[in-house]
């Protein structure tokens, strides 16, 4: 911080994901999730936050600390859009839904709040389709863990235990992904057990159960090229998270699906989605159910400066 006022952002090399977003995509809109979620917390001081962005490259060409954004807040013209308490609501769950398919209506506000942005939602839930995402989900878990480079990345990012994960303040904890601590470490570290299909079967069915329930899945196309178009994407995605957590749903994103080549290409053949113009980014599951636990993160003296 360089005042109460005025703030530098800084993205940190070791915290990216080469493998996974080689182009920094995902790197961006993360960053348009946070600016955004920055806002809305100074809203309830009736400010807002005034943001200057650099862009600089955020895939495998990142510098070790790059200057993401200048910040200053300043007053802000009418009142905030989202509650600021919002945010300490909203939650991605990883545990079964109850079944229920969400309302047309909030899917209705959804779609509108993706279209204020230049992004396109659309949402099914039509139980073959809902099915068959879920499913492709599931496929796709066993895509990154026979490919080693994705596996160690994910595997970085994922605590053995919740003492670990507490620890780091960061990542996916056990408790945070619905799985025993030593299933996932037979999962990350033991990975040639789940070869065999009899083992690979069994292990799939055990992951499905955890997205029983699901009664509605989504997904969102739009501009998703350049750092502009990702950052606005990202700071669309918040918005379009704290409307749904106002009626009290939880998300949980498919993002190998999207990243996977063979998963993606999957999706849009089922979807008969053409991407010339508008490319599928997003794919989710969206319902109610009960409460997830929330993830461990690093204190605010450790980001702040």
């Amino acid at each position: 911080m360089h005042s109460p006022e005025a703030a530098e952002l800084y993205a940190l090399r070791e915290r990216l994901l080469p493998v996974e977003d080689p182009d920094g995509r995902f790197a961006a809109a993360a960053q348009g999730i946070f600016l955004e979620a920055l806002d809305v917390a100074a809203g309830k001081a009736g400010l807002t936050v005034e943001v200057q962005n650099e862009f600089p490259p955020l895939g495998v060409d990142a510098d070790e600390r790059p200057l993401v954004a200048r910040l200053r807040l300043g007053q802000r013209n009418g009142p905030a859009r989202f509650a600021a308490a919002l945010l300490h609501r909203r939650r991605t769950s990883r545990l079964p839904f109850d079944g229920r398919p969400v309302d047309e209506a909030t899917l209705g506000q959804l779609c509108a709040i993706a279209a204020e942005f230049g992004h396109e939602a659309s949402f099914t839930s039509d139980p073959a389709l809902v099915d068959w995402v879920v499913s492709l989900n599931a496929d796709t878990v066993f895509y990154d863990l026979d490919e080693d480079d994705r596996r160690t990345e994910i595997g970085l990012w994922t605590h053995l235990s919740e003492r670990a994960a507490l620890a780091q303040g960061d990542g996916f904890s056990p408790r945070g992904l619905g799985f025993p601590a030593p299933v996932v470490r037979l999962f990350f570290h033991r990975h040639q057990l789940f070869r065999p299909g009899p083992v690979r079967a069994l292990a799939r069915r055990l992951y499905l159960r955890s997205t029983r329930g699901t009664a509605t899945v989504g997904w969102i196309a739009g501009s998703w090229g350049t750092p502009v178009e990702c950052l606005t994407a990202g700071r669309m995605l918040l918005s379009f998270w704290l409307a749904l957590t106002a009626h009290g749903l939880y998300i949980q994103p498919f993002g190998s699906v999207i990243t996977s080549p063979t998963a993606h290409a999957r999706l849009t053949e089922r979807l008969r989605i053409r991407e010339a113009e508008r490319e599928v980014w997003l794919l989710l599951r969206i319902g109610s159910g009960p409460e997830p636990p929330r993830s461990p993160r690093r204190p605010l003296t450790e980001i702040v400066a």
